[in-house]
């Protein structure tokens, strides 16, 4: 039985258009598939991959190092390469629902203020609204001068 042969047998169609792996998964998600045989690599070496990516590789073309694979459907388990983009590692990350991710995507503070840009506080690199910073400043040097104190 051939490679194809093989990986077809462990996807199934989905009505929204994903191929979802029915085999075995990594613990982070993603489907792992069998791509070498024993002859193909040394002892102790490992012969799974990521199913995506070899289906990407199969079906689409190679991925150059600096480049990832992004799930367009958001689905870890579906290997359809129709449902897949090459990406910066940067741009991976961002698309992601990580808490830096939605931070980053973010176009407005809390308090409905536009955030133009990223400022910096100090050495951290979190992003902040400009204006509820300078109402911040202002009540603190208000309080500093009504109480005499340097803390504010």
């Amino acid at each position: 039985m051939s490679k194809l042969e093989r990986f077809f047998e462990k996807v199934e169609f989905a009505s929204n258009g994903c191929w979802q792996w029915t085999a075995s998964f990594y613990s982070n998600g993603y489907a792992s598939f069998l791509v070498k045989s024993r002859s193909e690599v040394g002892k102790g070496q490992n012969r799974n991959g990521l199913a995506h990516r070899w289906a990407y590789r199969m079906f689409v073309g190679d991925i150059p190092e600096d480049l990832e694979i992004d799930h367009l459907c958001r689905n870890r388990g579906c290997v359809n390469p129709d449902h897949m983009e090459m990406v910066t590692h940067r741009e991976n990350t961002l698309r992601g629902n990580s808490p830096s991710a939605i931070a980053a995507r973010a176009t407005h503070c809390p308090q409905g203020h536009v955030l133009d840009g990223w400022r910096r506080n100090g050495n951290t690199h979190h992003r902040y609204c400009m204006e509820c910073n300078r109402m911040r400043s202002r009540e603190a040097q208000k309080r500093k001068r009504l109480t005499g104190s340097s803390k504010a």
